[in-house]
């Protein structure tokens, strides 16, 4: 069972009859692919190593935006021909959509900003997008997930120019 079908089964009846579940992609928190390594390696006992992934990583990471709205450190960013959903995942190796955390209305998004690499060691596309309230949303693809984060972007894209023609936000950490 893919992790489209498992969010598919997860909506259930919160599916519109028009509406399909087009990508679901485990994702972290802004900034959570670095904290979440480090801390496992600094919970293993390597302090040694855990200082030296700072050293290459560096300490010039872009504080998120203010206003930047908070998502579980791990998720599951999943995207319908209507909307935008993020949910809680509560499994590491086999990814489970729990909780829905968040669910806008493909409309109530005005921007998304251009993915961003980040990280020398901990590598992750971040991902900020503007909301109609004026409040942001953000998340990072991991590395195993990056090629999978960078298909539901493209239709996430094209889908918000579609209804938002010509708007395009900031890139993360400018």
């Amino acid at each position: 069972m893919t992790l489209v079908d498992r969010v598919t089964r997860r909506l259930g009846e919160d599916l519109s009859a028009t509406e399909v579940v087009r990508h679901a992609v485990p994702a972290f928190e802004y900034g959570g692919a670095r904290k979440i390594v480090t801390r496992d390696v600094r919970a293993g006992g390597n302090f040694l190593v855990a200082g030296l992934m700072q050293t290459i990583e560096g300490r010039d990471d872009p504080a998120p935006p203010a206003d930047l709205l908070s998502v579980p450190q791990r998720c599951i960013v999943a995207l319908t021909s209507h909307r935008l959903l993020i949910f809680v995942d509560r499994a590491i190796a086999r990814h489970v959509p729990t909780r829905k955390v968040h669910d806008f209305p493909l409309p109530d998004i005005t921007w998304v900003g251009i993915p961003a690499r980040a990280g020398r060691l901990t590598i992750a596309d971040r991902v900020v997008v503007g909301l109609a309230d004026g409040r942001s949303l953000g998340w990072e693809f991991p590395r195993l997930s990056i090629a999978a984060g960078q298909l539901l972007m493209g239709d996430f894209i094209a889908a918000v120019n579609a209804i938002h023609p010509g708007r395009q936000g900031p890139s993360p950490g400018q």
